[in-house]
């Protein structure tokens, strides 16, 4: 069995010299640090359920103080949300989507108040998303013809590159390099916007498939 590290002011355990003498030199606060973790590990469910139970017990006080303390701490918890997003990116962007979703009406609002503010930035930042974001721009299009058409379904930006990673990148009827977007059932004769309905095509072969369905082009 190993030797307990002792304390090099008191001469006695560091355990004890922490614990009973109040020494905090860096042997004994090491060694009380190491005490505590491993009796964390040791009993890490039991406390997990105790927190748990207090939480349900107390779940309406437990949100008070969350929030009081986040009022109190906004650049811990601005940097806190930072290094998260940094670990999580496409968690984060999931919950910004669906932040943004559930307060489109502050979110648009506060969109007008920039453009107000500076015009002229606003539309240099446009303009260059545009040009660093053409098929984002080319889905917008798309999905805005598609809603104006009554068309259910919708797809994401990361959805639309997978359809288009499955074909390669290329046309899906004479695999030329695709560009642009087909929806397999036209929305003419009630095609829908989901992923499934949507792949990759070359300019001519969109041009000479127009509205008319897979089948008929095929024949």
């Amino acid at each position: 069995m190993a030797r307990p590290v002792r304390c090099p002011v008191h001469g006695v355990a560091a355990s004890t010299a922490y614990r009973y003498r109040r020494c905090r030199c860096v042997t004994c606060s090491s060694a009380n640090a190491y005490r505590r973790r491993k009796k964390y590990e040791a009993r890490r469910a039991q406390y997990l359920e105790s927190n748990r139970a207090y939480y349900e017990a107390n779940r309406e006080q437990v949100r008070v103080a969350q929030r009081e303390w986040r009022a109190k701490n906004p650049d811990r918890m601005q940097a806190y949300r930072q290094k998260w997003a940094e670990a999580n990116p496409e968690e984060a962007r999931t919950a910004r989507r669906g932040w943004k979703r559930r307060n489109r009406e502050a979110v648009n609002a506060e969109a007008r108040r920039r453009r107000a503010r500076n015009p002229a930035a606003q539309r240099r930042a446009s303009k260059a998303w545009r040009e660093r974001n053409p098929d984002r721009v080319a889905l917008h299009h798309r999905l805005r013809y598609a809603r104006s058409r009554g068309a259910p379904g919708d797809c994401t930006p990361t959805q639309l590159e997978a359809r288009i990673q499955f074909y390669g990148e290329r046309c899906y009827l004479c695999r030329a390099p695709y560009e642009a977007i087909d929806h397999v059932i036209p929305l003419a004769t009630g095609g829908s916007n989901w992923p499934a309905n949507l792949r990759p095509v070359c300019t001519s072969c969109n041009s000479k498939k127009g509205a008319r369905p897979l089948s008929e082009v095929a024949a």
